[in-house]
């Protein structure tokens, strides 16, 4: 097994290698979700791949569970917690919110690092992580990294696979579809 990072040797991942990861990804998480555990920390290096001779991805692994945490289903978190550049927006801007949101989210945004790539996600993304202080500017950046999101994966991927990341990143966690719905989603986009 080795880092899904490791794989990106022009700093991101093609489509066509990048679906099926996410899709093994969303069912690690959906394998979570129904014993009740939000991971809360899905960034791309805790992702493992195992890959066959010829390099293609045969087996995806979800790790470090060090901060997940079990939630009855109607319960709110109020932990901010997560890495730079891949938690979700509620955990800034609301005293509580539905943790089994936040790994939808999370997973959004390894797409955004797979298929952008590390440097993309670095100047265009992360940057907003450090607005945690400043609600305000925070929600401000967040929505207009999402509009360059947008523009830039309009020329790079399909729209299936657009439609996978926007579903993920919306921006509302109420209206943000659950790692379920996500699962049914991510089976469409791998069979395109």
């Amino acid at each position: 097994f080795g880092h899904v990072s490791s794989l990106a040797g022009s700093d991101r991942l093609d489509e066509a290698t990048t679906r099926p990861l996410l899709a093994q990804l969303v069912a690690g998480v959906c394998s979570l979700s129904a014993q009740d555990v939000v991971h809360h920390d899905i960034k791309a290096e805790n992702v493992l791949v195992e890959t066959d001779e010829d390099g293609a991805i045969t087996r995806v692994r979800l790790t470090d569970l060090g901060m997940s945490q079990s939630y009855a289903r109607e319960e709110r978190a109020r932990a901010f917690c997560g890495s730079p550049g891949f938690f979700p927006p509620e955990m800034v801007l609301a005293t509580s919110y539905d943790p089994f949101k936040v790994d939808v989210w999370s997973v959004g945004c390894v797409a955004i690092e797979l298929l952008l790539g590390r440097k993309w996600f670095s100047e265009h993304w992360l940057p907003n992580s450090k607005l945690t202080e400043k609600p305000t500017e925070f929600t401000r950046g967040t929505q207009s990294a999402l509009g360059r999101l947008k523009a830039d994966l309009e020329r790079e991927v399909s729209s299936a696979t657009r439609n996978f990341v926007f579903e993920c990143l919306v921006f509302d966690p109420a209206a943000r579809p659950t790692i379920e719905t996500m699962s049914e989603q991510s089976a469409v986009v791998v069979q395109q």
